[in-house]
């Protein structure tokens, strides 16, 4: 402001607008004079995103919050806003009621359970271009994933191996970071560090709790995810549940089931070594067979 001529004093209210720019960007170089924005000719678009996300949606989740059936990934999908930043939040307010029931993930259907879960892409390495990849079978080209959908070239296994890991390991690398986010949309504070005082926010005044952003249990529903779309014999017990089942795509799912096994070995050995894949039953009831017998009196 003092550049383009404008006075400024210490005490005066400056009104700011909030643009949209680089991510990388701080906040201060975001704000911009009201002016400068309505100016003909300006390039520069209010950031309705952030107005929504910090003005908007925090009084609304707290005036819905009371509600059943509400939760703030829900409310958040509703204003326009990305569900997924808000899903852990959502599962954090229902971890604080008493009477939650929840469902066993096995009993789930495959499209509810991993509709949160970070996608396999696959970048042709002739066209250049990223292909999705959610299954063994191309169900709308009736083909196999093992080559492109635009070019049609083949893909050579050792690369679809290190990307198939590479992807992985990076959802690991994200657990193991181990961010954590305050549970007060209000505050909505991220950090990696932990105060001596458990789970209280570190921003003072704030009376929210540090949660974990990337759970282990996230982390074993996007392995999960990741199984799912290589396991050939999987894809084919559910097609053949089907009422009208497609007997081409199982014929096209079998012949590739050589070319999977490989990705599949590599997400089984994953998530082997996650304690969620195992419940060891002599341990868990290892305490009834070392109580000590009640004496009876006669």
């Amino acid at each position: 402001m003092i550049e383009k001529g404008r006075p400024v004093q210490s005490g005066d209210t400056i009104p700011f607008v909030i643009c949209q720019s680089d991510d990388k960007e701080s906040m201060a170089r975001k704000a911009h004079h009201p002016d400068d924005v309505r100016a003909p000719g300006s390039t520069l678009q209010v950031d309705y995103e952030y107005y929504l996300q910090n003005q908007i949606y925090p009084p609304v989740n707290r005036l819905c919050q009371p509600i059943d059936g509400m939760d703030a990934a829900y409310i958040a999908e509703y204003l326009g806003l990305d569900p997924k930043r808000f899903i852990s939040q959502a599962s954090y307010n229902q971890d604080d009621q008493e009477d939650t029931y929840t469902t066993f993930a096995a009993s789930v259907p495959d499209a509810e359970r991993f509709k949160n879960v970070d996608k396999w892409e696959y970048k042709c390495f002739e066209c250049k271009r990223n292909n999705q990849i959610n299954g063994p079978v191309n169900i709308k080209d009736k083909c196999t994933h093992l080559r492109c959908n635009e070019c049609q070239a083949l893909w050579p296994a050792q690369r679809l191996v290190f990307s198939f890991e590479k992807a992985i390991r990076s959802q690991i690398q994200k657990y193991h970071d181990y961010w954590l986010q305050c549970d007060d949309p209000t505050c909505a504070m991220k950090t990696r560090d932990e105060r001596v005082y458990g789970e209280l926010c570190l921003q003072n005044g704030c009376n929210g709790h540090m949660r974990t952003v990337y759970s282990d249990s996230e982390l074993y529903t996007q392995l999960s995810y990741y199984k799912s779309i290589v396991d050939v014999d999987g894809f084919i017990r559910k097609e053949d549940e089907k009422e009208n089942a497609d007997t081409e795509l199982m014929e096209i799912a079998r012949s590739s089931r050589e070319n999977y096994a490989v990705l599949l070995s590599a997400a089984d050995k994953y998530l082997n070594e996650m304690s969620r894949s195992w419940v060891n039953l002599s341990k868990l009831f290892e305490w009834g067979s070392k109580a000590p017998l009640p004496k009876m009196v006669v």
